[in-house]
């Protein structure tokens, strides 16, 4: 059992080391996101600035 527990803990290790490949690609995507918030974000005063009223709850 103790050598089942093992293999149990070094295959989860595997995937764990696996999955951390892929934490760059979803940091990206994070960072991607939150600019592109940001940027609409802005769009949104600018137009409101102009005096262009918008539902922004939409």
């Amino acid at each position: 059992m103790a050598v089942e527990r093992r293999e149990a803990r070094s295959s989860e290790r595997g995937l764990n080391s696996e999955s951390f490949e892929f934490n760059p690609l979803i940091s990206a995507v994070k960072i991607c996101s939150s600019l592109l918030l940001l940027y609409l974000s802005k769009v949104r005063l600018r137009a409101l600035d102009r005096g262009i009223k918008r539902d922004l709850a939409a």
